[in-house]
């Protein structure tokens, strides 16, 4: 930024959700659960569209 003398542009909130996997992402959170001590057991809902860009 500093070196190539652009402008700052925030890439946003969700910018790592987004660039990710989907589901490697909810694999990395699964194993935090597993971590803390917690079973979980997940279903990916028909109901919500399956591309994260698309909001």
């Amino acid at each position: 930024m500093l070196d190539r003398d652009e402008p700052y542009h925030d890439l946003g909130a969700d910018y790592f959700t987004r660039r990710r996997d989907p589901n490697r992402h909810a694999q990395r959170l699964i194993s935090q659960l597993d971590a803390l001590g917690y079973d979980a057991v997940i279903t990916r809902r028909t109901d919500q569209p399956t591309d994260t860009k698309a909001a």
